[in-house]
């Protein structure tokens, strides 16, 4: 059985081996092992290196193996698990965070600068009522596939900033608030974030709901909830969540992110998934060699395409080593046709096959325009017009089939579709 990714400890292990003791031993012990930092630090980095190659490697296998130490190829999937929401009191009025609202992993850099990491949306609205302060869990979904998603308890530890700022203006009656055209300025994507309304008639702590927006001829106006509006001048402040007393944890790991490594072993051979295609499904389809090239592969396929359409066919093949024939089409004198077998040499041979199909009557012929109109014979292709319909059923299937033959026949062999009804 192949071996686990290394862990730290394994590398530590290691490593005490590779030295003697006279060495190791006073690094791990003298001066409280302060020595012994950077020697966990580089341990720790390589372990990660070492599940790191499992994960991504190892799902690179198409089938399951005794091999693979780690979930072999896959669909690509979203990280998905709960977090906890807190809030501080007061809680005067009550908050409504919509599906969507992001939370996110903060990670510092090796700078020193805080840069943002996995970014997490709820995955459906979360009312918190006025006076109740939490905990509430709510489901949240990774914003992008891949297995960066899937991260240990404690991490998801922060909302998203939308960005904050001070907008002055003009309120009117009774829900609607103008900007004055000048920074900071309201915006279509302020829907659904609390502002609170610091100067003016209607100046309170309390925060208002952002309800709606429009687009109007001199910029965004916005309808916010809460009681009637009294016109006049206002100055409000558009609030991020922490300032609405709002923190949020994550008690447990989020777990099930995916990288589409099966799609891209698809997309290697030329292969896609199906509308609602399981990986099962696909992956043996992908580890199914193509029916091509043989003759039982082009029969095969006439089969599958003409029989159920009730076309008679039949499979002719030039090039026999034994008896070297080709051949070819001889029209007769009433506009019909058959192939003739012919025997050539060896300089003059070529790998060819035909499909030979029986004429069926069948398809759809459309309404007849000409003089013949009404006439009971429908069928009638040659009756003197142009205007006579034509088997679209019929021409459909063979281009159907013209296509697939292109694909599965061996390059360099010619196919060809003839209408012979001799054959029949």
């Amino acid at each position: 059985m192949s071996p686990q990714p290394l862990t730290q400890d394994d590398l530590l292990a290691l490593w005490r081996r590779l030295f003697p003791a006279s060495y190791t031993l006073g690094i791990e012990t003298e001066n409280d092992a302060q020595g012994f930092v950077p020697f966990r630090a580089f341990a720790a980095m390589f372990a990660r290196v070492s599940e790191g190659a499992a994960v991504s490697t190892q799902a690179y296998y198409l089938l399951p193996s005794s091999l693979a130490v780690r979930p072999w190829s896959a669909g690509a999937e979203y990280a998905v698990g709960e977090i906890q929401i807190l809030r501080a009191a007061p809680a005067w009025t009550q908050l409504v965070l919509v599906a969507g609202t992001q939370v996110l992993e903060v990670l510092t850099n090796i700078d020193g600068l805080l840069v943002e990491g996995p970014a997490f949306e709820l995955t459906s609205d979360l009312t918190i009522p006025a006076g109740d302060l939490g905990p509430f869990t709510v489901a949240v979904r990774s914003t992008r596939v891949g297995y960066q998603g899937n991260l240990p308890a404690g991490r998801i530890d922060t909302f998203k900033l939308l960005g904050q700022a001070t907008v002055t203006g003009l309120a009117v009656a009774p829900d609607t608030l103008f900007d004055n055209g000048l920074p900071d300025r309201f915006t279509l994507g302020m829907v659904g974030r609390y502002l609170r309304i610091t100067s003016g008639p209607n100046a309170n702590p309390l925060p208002r709901l952002v309800t709606s927006a429009g687009q109007g001829a001199f910029g965004v106006s916005l309808v916010v909830d809460g009681p009637a509006l009294l016109a006049g001048a206002f100055t409000c402040e558009i609030e991020e969540w922490a300032e609405l007393g709002l923190t949020v944890s994550q008690a447990s790991p989020t777990t099930g992110g995916r990288h589409g490594w099966l799609d891209a072993i698809a997309l290697d051979r030329g292969l896609f998934r199906q509308l609602g295609e399981t990986d099962d499904d696909f992956r043996g389809r992908i580890a199914s060699l193509d029916d091509v090239v043989s003759p039982g592969a082009v029969i095969r396929l006439c089969d599958r395409i003409l029989t159920p359409a009730g076309i008679p066919w039949r499979l002719i093949e030039a090039g026999d080593p034994d008896v070297l024939t080709a051949f070819r089409w001889q029209l007769g004198a009433d506009g019909t046709g058959a192939v003739e077998l012919v025997t050539i040499d060896f300089a003059t041979r070529r790998r060819m096959f035909a499909i030979a199909l029986g004429l069926t009557g069948a398809g759809e012929y459309g309404t007849q325009l000409d003089v013949e109109f009404g006439a009971t014979d429908t069928n009638d292709l040659d009756g003197g017009a142009a205007c006579d319909g034509g088997p679209a059923g019929w021409l459909a299937t063979l281009a159907q089939l013209r296509v697939q033959l292109d694909r599965i026949r061996a390059a360099g062999v010619a196919a060809l579709i003839l209408i012979d009804p001799s054959y029949f």
